[in-house]
């Protein structure tokens, strides 16, 4: 019995086989022990989700770099352009004698009469709207894109807002830049509901989804007509957005709104017209055409002239200003434009914002057709003379994001380590390089900080500007009550004497002949002329390189009546400014 068992027990059971190490094995081995434990995350993406996780730690932190670059390049002092202190004077003008703004900037002038009814001629409130108006910017940009586009794409944008030396000279101007890119980035918040809601939906239930909405609707149309006069060249910010959505196919929510800005643009231009018997069509479209605007007598440009101009700012902006504005080239200082640089990165946009339609990444189509839009404005409205370096600073924070963004897009759909370690370092590196300009100009502020803290109310200025200060000055308190002084900058003589409205803009040199000269003044009631020497380039003295248009004036009184001029005052052994009083008779 025990025998059977066990025979029995050995057939149940299978002998044991020892196991063969085959080629199959021994390769599954090596491709376990060759692959990782986990899926490897680049670098660029483990960045993207670093900073989505922590993104409101980022910006406080961008946004203490902004007020740390911000205050050591806040300038308390009227800066040496003609726009910057009249923005105190319109304001007060709106507040004391009812003329509503005319000539540019006009929703900004509105704004600014806060403080101008509440400070009156003074300037460190103006400059502290101004400074709040910056950081408003930086803020509604973390707003409306934190939510649309790759977190460090954002952030390495928000950087360059937060600390590019130029910016931040124009976020203590009284000039409009500051306001206008807050206001732009409300636009864009606006523009991206809208988009968001339309783009890529049916429109069959348009019209009922309107009615429903329209109190909404309604506050979109003013606030793009008010957009649209807070800078000229925004006039054509509903255009843009309708010519999005026709590219997009979507014809009755192009034609809307377009018909919505006009709809609220008329309704405005009536209000102006009725309430302060003014216009609402600038007087600087006056000009829009003209060869010179400081010359009339040029004429108007022709076709050929119209496009010379748009390819010589076209390749001023882009390959000089702009390459400047982000370090990589020389700052202060004109140089030759490299038509090769501009002509490829007009490429580059035009290709990506083409890709961004077909890939229907709406954002970066929509920012890049705004940019592309509002700069071909500026490149067909200005002269090529007046080399307005400002009207490309509004839209640096946007190119930027439109480049860092498409590239990043780009990067993720193909899908290659090379590709994304190309993006990541551009993404680092040009805010870095951006930085190249701020320590120069941190330190050729010293003197306007030390001045502003021991309260010198003209130490911060360069010494050219000191004499126009102490003539402005010494003209409000010596010259007989009902003198009329033509001077060049009139609303910086205002600001300067507190107020004291004597003071006449002389603002174009003339050719004509002195008696022509002295029927002129004599009909705009000017008594006397201020020339000084104002600095053609405001950082540098250099013989010779001054504003003359005062000069212009004298030279024609003296060749026709040598005694029809009369040197009463001369402040400034360099630089000097010097009064003249106009003998009629």
């Amino acid at each position: 019995m025990g025998k059977k068992k066990r025979l029995k027990k050995l057939a149940a059971t299978p002998p044991k086989v020892k196991p063969q190490k085959g080629f199959a094995s021994n390769k599954a081995k090596q491709v376990s022990k060759s692959q990782p434990k986990y899926p490897t995350v680049h670098l660029l993406d483990r960045l993207d989700q670093w900073l989505s996780n922590h993104r409101l730690k980022a910006f406080i932190g961008i946004f203490v770099a902004f007020l740390i670059t911000g205050i050591g390049l806040f300038d308390a002092y009227i800066m040496p352009i003609a726009d910057d202190a009249t923005y105190i004077t319109q304001p007060l003008r709106l507040i004391e004698e009812g003329v509503y703004p005319s000539y540019t900037s006009v929703f900004y002038t509105v704004v600014m009469a806060i403080p101008a009814a509440l400070f009156g001629v003074s300037i460190l409130p103006f400059k502290i709207m101004s400074f709040i108006f910056g950081g408003l910017g930086l803020w509604l940009t973390y707003v409306f894109f934190k939510d649309r586009i790759s977190a460090t794409v954002l952030f390495a944008t928000l950087f360059i807002y937060a600390t590019n030396f130029e910016i931040q000279y124009y976020n203590s101007a009284l000039m409009s830049e500051s306001f206008f890119m807050a206001f732009q980035m409300l636009f864009f918040g606006l523009s991206f509901a809208i988009i968001d809601r339309y783009s890529d939906v049916d429109l069959q239930n348009f019209k009922s989804d309107i009615l429903q909405k329209l109190p909404y609707w309604s506050l979109v149309g003013i606030l793009f007509v008010l957009f649209s006069v807070t800078k000229n060249m925004a006039l054509v910010c509903a255009v843009i957005l309708s010519l999005f959505f026709v590219l997009k196919g979507k014809f009755k929510i192009a034609a809307y709104i377009t018909s919505l800005f006009v709809f609220w643009r008329i309704i405005y231009s009536a209000f102006v017209r009725i309430v302060f018997g003014g216009t609402t069509v600038t007087s600087q479209f006056d000009t829009l055409f003209l060869k010179n605007m400081y010359d009339p007598s040029q004429g108007n440009e022709d076709l050929l002239g119209m496009i010379i101009r748009y390819w010589q700012n076209f390749n001023y902006y882009l390959s000089d200003v702009l390459l400047r504005y982000l370090g990589f080239r020389e700052d202060g200082v004109m140089h030759d434009p490299l038509p090769i640089f501009s002509v490829l990165f007009a490429l580059f946009c035009v290709f990506f914002i083409y890709r961004s339609f077909i890939k229907k990444d709406n954002v970066y189509a929509f920012t890049g057709l705004y940019v592309m839009g509002l700069l071909s404005v500026v490149f067909i409205s200005l002269q090529f003379h007046w080399k307005q370096e400002r009207q490309l600073i509004i839209f640096l924070p946007l190119i930027v994001l439109f480049v860092f963004g498409v590239l990043h897009q780009f990067a993720q759909s193909t899908n290659k380590a090379a590709i994304k370690w190309g993006v990541l370092l551009v993404l680092i590196a040009l805010p870095i390089v951006q930085l190249r300009h701020l320590p120069d100009r941190w330190e050729r502020n010293e003197f306007k900080r030390e001045a502003f803290l021991a309260n010198d109310p003209i130490g911060g200025y360069t010494m050219d500007w000191q004499n126009y200060y102490r003539m402005s000055v010494w003209a409000a308190e010596n010259l007989p009550e009902g003198s009329i002084v033509g001077v060049r900058k009139a609303a910086s003589s205002f600001a300067f004497t507190g107020g004291v409205d004597m003071f006449l803009r002389v603002g174009v040199s003339t050719r004509k002949p002195g008696n022509e000269v002295l029927e002129e003044l004599s009909q705009r009631g000017i008594t006397h002329l201020m020339a000084c020497n104002l600095r053609l380039n405001p950082a540098v003295a250099v013989d010779g390189q001054i504003i003359t248009t005062l000069y212009t004036y004298l030279q024609a009184l003296y060749n026709y009546r040598p005694d029809s001029i009369t040197p009463l005052h001369r402040i400034g052994e360099t630089e000097p400014c010097t009064l003249y009083q106009i003998n009629f008779e």
